[in-house]
C-alpha cells in the first residue's frame, strides 16, 4: 500500500462520519421544507376526506369503479406519507443507531404503498368477477345508481385537479 494509506486489517483506524462537517442539521427547517410539509398535510387530509366520501358513495351507490377509485387515493394518501416522512427524516443525519441516516424508510413506506395496491387490485378483481358471475345468474341484484355515481366521481376529479394545482412546480 502507498504511504500514508490504511489498510482496514492494520490495526487501528479512524471511521469517518458520511455527512461532511458543514452539513449538520440545524434545528430550524428550512422555508421550503415548511412549505413542502404543508403542502404533504393538505393533501393528505384532502385525500383521506375525498377517499371516504368515495368509499362511502361508492357503497350506497353500489358502484365498484368509486370503491376502487377510493382504495387507489388510499395508496395515494400512504404516498404522501412516504413523503412527509422523508422530508421529516431527510433534515436528520447519520446517528449511532442509523448510520445513514433514515432516508431507507422511504424505501420501506413505498414497497408497503405498493404491496397495497396489489392486495387492492386482487381484492377488487375477485369482487368485479364475483358480480360478472352474479350479474349472469340472477337479476335481483342492486344495480349502480348513476347520478349518485357521477356525482361522487366529480368530487373526486375536483380533488384530483386541485392537488395537481397544490403540487404544481413542487417537483425538485
Amino acid at each position: 500500500l502507498p504511504q500514508g494509506v490504511q489498510h482496514v486489517h492494520d490495526g487501528n483506524f479512524q471511521l469517518v462520519s458520511p455527512a461532511p462537517s458543514n452539513s449538520i442539521p440545524t434545528s430550524k427547517p428550512r422555508p421550503e421544507t415548511v412549505a413542502k410539509r404543508r403542502r404533504a398535510l393538505l393533501a393528505i387530509v384532502c385525500c383521506t376526506t375525498v377517499m371516504l366520501i368515495e368509499f362511502g358513495g361508492g357503497l350506497a351507490a353500489h358502484s365498484l369503479a368509486l370503491v376502487t377509485d377510493a382504495t387507489h387515493m388510499l395508496a395515494d394518501v400512504a404516498s404522501y406519507c412516504i413523503v412527509l416522512v422523508s422530508l421529516g427524516t431527510a433534515s436528520k443525519g447519520p446517528s449511532a443507531r442509523a448510520s445513514f441516516g433514515l432516508l431507507r424508510a422511504e424505501v420501506l413506506c413505498g414497497l408497503g404503498s405498493l404491496l397495497l395496491i396489489w392486495a387492492t387490485a386482487g381484492v377488487l378483481l375477485y369482487e368485479a368477477a364475483w358480480r360478472m358471475d352474479d350479474l349472469a345468474s340472477a337479476d335481483n341484484k342492486p344495480r349502480t345508481d348513476g347520478p349518485t355515481m357521477l356525482g361522487v366521481a366529480a368530487l373526486g376529479l375536483a380533488s384530483n385537479l386541485g392537488l395537481l394545482l397544490l403540487f404544481r412546480g413542487s417537483g425538485d
